[in-house]
């Protein structure tokens, strides 16, 4: 799955002029236990996709199901956001600022 991702300022150094970027990205490495945790009812990806309006199977066979209305509905209704991107690039961020705060020594979860 490929999405746009606003990229924190602590990383444009990294991106050498670029103003997006687009990456490929495997969605279980995002929306990982302590993100779930934090900002969903979920404690894990596997209960965030069993309580999902998509089986497993259908959603990885067909990943544009993720940006549906029914999929933004699920998560409005079980999440602090109000859609699935918001929630996947929110997610991505996160990501990529708990890695340049580790490498800083800092816990982004603090």
């Amino acid at each position: 799955m490929a999405i746009n991702v606003r990229i924190p300022d602590e990383m444009k150094a990294l991106l050498k002029g670029r103003e997006d970027i687009i990456i490929d990205v495997r969605i279980g490495d995002y929306l990982n236990t302590e993100f779930l945790r934090r900002y969903t009812k979920f404690k894990s990806y596997e209960e965030f996709v069993d309580f999902s309006p998509y089986t497993e199977e259908e959603l990885a066979d067909n990943s544009d199901l993720f940006q549906t209305e029914k999929m933004d509905r699920y998560i409005e209704l079980t999440t602090n956001f109000n859609s699935y991107a918001n929630l996947f690039s929110f997610a991505v961020e996160t990501k990529l600022l708990e890695s340049v705060q580790k490498r800083k020594g800092k816990n982004y979860y603090e």
